[in-house]
């Protein structure tokens, strides 16, 4: 049994399923994760109308990288029982080496794409566990349900809008109708967007989590598929667009999952992905530094290139258009790596905002170098955008 080293993240992450690889429990766990990993650090929590006198005992929280801890190191049989890939899961290159490694977790590159994946990765009941964790239940119900009946339709999305609104334009085209299909929709969220945007098209959540389900039925009006894409094409349904918007990120046999659900697809018809983008800088540079570096939850790592070369690489497709939205994804604070300060607490009724909480105080030299990077960053504005990349990459493509 491997002994846990300190495991903070940076950001926060909502996960939706398809995982070819774990079963339909894990899958079902999968769908009601954690959206996005955002950068950025939570202001602490205000002490402003605290009675004098006696002060309160403090409140000890729990936080995601204890919880990610036990479950991996502790009881998972890290890593002598977790499965690893025998070659690259974007091109199938055989040329792989050791990136780097964060919070214990290898991950690795293949120099034939410069596609980086965590290996080993979860098994199966490791997973289960992760997403049937504290965390993941509890964010959905003190955090993102609220959240979702307080907002209604102006509900945070974990892709850019420009994204979205371009997914659902180009996907749709001219047509007044058609069959879309949301894969690891969670909430319904998205779903109830393009509904939205496009009335006469019916939109189906694949979603196997029965809250969640539920959640999205009550609020958006979705329909649901709660079933594998091997079962589901069995039963003969096709459609006209399928999505996954921050999804493929958490998958480590991302080859699969597009052959499994490319063949839902009907002639003609659309697949949408889109993910966080891991550039050439954040390959070099930030490294562990990266938000989007978040094991053991995002173990697939895409930049444009080997993001076109996995699409073209399974021959189904006729046309292939991506994209990029968001700032970009290289910060000049990636040069130091902050990530081992930083934890995140649990959401709790009490307290249903999850919460960046430092672990150890940066020593002086690393808080002036912060400092003066951060005042760098804010007068270069969108120079690595325009260079390296942007933070989310988007594919469009369409079925031979």
């Amino acid at each position: 049994m491997s002994q846990a080293p300190a495991f903070v993240f940076p950001g926060i992450s909502r996960t939706a399923s398809g995982l070819l690889r774990l079963g339909r429990k894990a899958r079902a766990l999968l769908r009601d994760g954690v959206r996005k990993w955002r950068v950025g650090i939570e202001a602490a929590p205000s002490v402003e109308g605290q009675s004098a006198g006696k002060p309160e005992a403090p409140v000890i929280e729990r936080t995601i990288g204890q919880e990610v801890a036990e479950i991996c190191f502790t009881d998972g049989r890290f890593p002598e029982q977790w499965p690893r890939h025998g070659e690259c899961p974007a091109c199938a290159g055989k040329d792989i080496v050791d990136a780097f490694a964060k919070a214990g977790f290898a991950h690795r590159r293949c120099r034939d794409c410069e596609f980086v994946f965590v290996d080993p990765f979860p098994p199966d009941d490791v997973a289960e566990r992760l997403y049937a964790g504290e965390y993941y239940t509890n964010y959905r119900e003190f955090h993102e349900l609220p959240g979702l009946i307080r907002d209604g339709a102006a509900t945070k999305f974990t892709a850019p809008d420009s994204a979205l609104e371009r997914v659902i334009s180009r996907a749709t085209g001219e047509r007044k109708e058609g069959a879309w299909l949301d894969v690891g929709g969670g909430l319904g969220a998205f779903a109830d967007l393009v509904k939205r945007r496009r009335s006469g098209w019916a939109v189906t959540l694949n979603e196997l989590n029965p809250r969640s389900v539920e959640i999205a039925k009550a609020h958006f009006g979705v329909d649901n598929e709660p079933t594998s894409p091997a079962a589901l094409f069995e039963t003969g349904k096709r459609f006209d667009v399928i999505s996954a918007i921050s999804i493929v990120e958490h998958i480590p046999e991302p080859s699969q999952f597009v052959h499994a659900y490319a063949r839902l697809l009907k002639p003609g018809g659309v697949l949408a992905i889109c993910v966080p983008q891991f550039t050439a800088l954040n390959r070099t540079v930030s490294r562990a530094s990266s938000a989007n570096v978040a094991p053991p939850f995002h173990v697939s790592f895409f930049d444009v290139h080997n993001f076109e070369i996995m699409l073209r690489r399974t021959q189904l497709f006729d046309r292939i258009e991506i994209t990029q939205d968001g700032g970009p994804a290289f910060s000049l604070l990636h040069l130091v790596d902050s990530s081992t300060y930083w934890d995140i607490t649990i959401p709790t009724r009490e307290r249903p905002d999850p919460r960046s909480v430092m672990t150890k105080p940066y020593d002086l030299e690393t808080a002036a170098v912060l400092n003066a990077l951060g005042e760098a960053e804010q007068k270069i504005g969108d120079y690595f955008g325009d260079r390296d990349g942007r933070l989310y990459v988007t594919a469009l493509a369409w079925i031979r």
